[in-house]
Formats: C-alpha cells, structure tokens, sequence
C-alpha cells in the first residue's frame, strides 16, 4: 500500500496499473501522480518534483507511460513519465475540472463548448469539437466512441464519432438534468445503450438511447437516510448495470455521516443491493476498473 495526497481526485488505468493523480500535499505521502498495481494495490512508482509546477490537479488520462494528460488550474500538461518531462499545451486554457476520456488512442477533454482532442506524441492540441452548448460530460461508449452530455436548452446527450469527430446522434433530455454542477465527475454515466443522469440530486433518470425514452428511476431520499446532499454524481457498474450514488448528511461535521448506495433498477422497483455507511471524505467519483479495459 502507499499514502496519497490529502485529496485524491481521479484515476486512469492502463495495461493493469492504475494512475492516481492528488493535491494539497501532505507530509509522509507518496507524490502528486502515483502509479499502483491493480492486483495488489502496491506502489509500482510515484512523481513529485517532476510535475510540481501543476497548479492543483484534478483529472489525467494515460495513454501510455509517454504521455500522460494531467488538467490544473492552468490547463492541461503531457508529462513524459519516462524523461521526467512536463509540457504544458498551449491554448488549453479553460478545460473543465471534469473527467477525461480515452478512445482511439486519444483523450478528449471537456472545455466549456468544446472538447479538446489530444494524440500521443504531440505537444498541441490535435482537434476541437465544438458544440452548441457547455459540455457537461465526456465518456467512452462500449463501441470505442464518445458520449457527450450538454446543459443548453434542452439538455442533450450525444454520441460522437471518435475518429471523424461527427455527430453519429443526439438525443434531447426533456426531463432531469445532465448537468455536473460542481462535481467532478461526468453529468451523464453509461452502461451500452442505457444512461444515467440526475446532476447533484436525488432523482435517479434513465435514458434509453436507441429509443430516446427516460424515464425517472428513484428519488434517493425515499430510500436513503440523511440523503441531503449528492456529493458527485452517480456512476453505472459497467458490467453489473448498478447505480452508485454517494450522499451527505450536510457539510461542517455532518459530512462523516454519508453513504454509498447502489441501486438495482432490474426489476419493476427499485432495491438497494448494497450500503456502505461512513467510509467517504467528499470522494471525487467512483471508478470500476472494467471501464478501462
């Protein structure tokens, strides 16, 4: 095992060893970008000195151990874990403290109206979507292309080609929110064709995209105790189809009274499968390995 950084904010996975990028140092603690083994969770490498120009980082992406995306306060950085080597891309400015995406071999980045594009090997920004409204989430979809979540009037949820940049299709939301407000973590979680959004409150919805329907699941407050505050938004098991959700009492000292809940919407109610009281400090998301195989 190794000690991180007081906050922990995201973690990418590549070829079985997780990334995890921290902030706010703490004496004893093991560096801002650690490298663990996602067999046994021991430290395989960690960088401190090398990446201390970054300005409270957030998120990374990894495509390999030459190019590792890392967003700050500034924008996003290229470290070169092998040379040690720390470049920041010029015009990046404004990337949104939310979760990247990795596919066909490239990482896209939330900015705003726009996705930054970036490929390995290159210093520079490689492409920028633009969209017609905030980008409120990127992810990878199961068939190597991009979902994208958008907060104009209406909301929408789209899916992007990754190699042409297209829009393959793109469905209104005409009820709940796709917004992540504050969190960092996506407005939108996938599992194949199935959806899930809810911003930072209770309501749990489901959009089917093939067909465009959604469709309100639950309102956590009537299953979960203390459900005052949804503290980052909710997350789809990738192989299970279960609903994560972590919930607050309240701020000041009331945040150790929390709990991650997953929710099962297989069958015709919903059930709470699993509850896991006490254990959280205002996580920054909730991450299944599956999702970077």
């Amino acid at each position: 095992m190794f000690n991180l950084y007081l906050f922990t904010f995201s973690i990418c996975t590549i070829h079985f060893y997780p990334h995890i990028i921290a902030q706010n140092r703490k004496e004893g603690t093991d560096g801002i970008l650690a490298v663990a083994n996602a067999e046994t969770l021991k430290k395989e490498a960690s960088y401190d000195e090398e990446i201390a120009l970054l300005d409270w980082p957030t998120h990374l992406a990894v495509l390999d151990e030459q190019n590792i995306f890392i967003r700050d306060n500034k924008g996003v950085y290229v470290f070169d874990s092998t040379t040690k080597q720390l470049t920041f891309i010029e015009g990046t400015k404004g990337a949104a403290k939310n979760t990247m995406a990795v596919a066909d071999n490239k990482v896209f980045v939330p900015a705003k109206k726009k996705i930054f594009v970036f490929e390995a090997g290159k210093h520079e920004i490689s492409h920028t979507i633009e969209m017609d409204a905030a980008v409120s989430g990127v992810l990878r979809s199961k068939d190597g292309n991009i979902w994208v979540s958008t907060t104009g009037t209406p909301h929408k949820i789209a899916k992007i080609n990754s190699k042409d940049y297209s829009i393959i299709r793109s469905n209104d939301i005409t009820i709940g929110t796709v917004s992540a407000g504050v969190a960092a973590a996506p407005g939108i979680t996938a599992k194949g064709d199935t959806l899930y959004h809810g911003g930072l409150g209770t309501k749990i919805y489901r959009h089917i995209f093939s067909t465009g329907e959604t469709k309100l699941m639950v309102d956590a407050k009537d299953m979960v105790e203390d459900a005052n505050i949804v503290y980052n938004t909710v997350a789809v098991h990738p192989i299970t189809g279960k609903v994560y959700m972590n919930t607050l009492k309240g701020f000041s000292t009331d945040y150790t009274n929390n709990s991650i809940n997953e929710f099962d919407f297989s069958g015709e109610t919903p059930k709470i499968t699993a509850s896991y009281k006490n254990y959280t400090r205002y996580p920054a998301g909730v991450f299944f390995s599956s999702n970077f195989q």
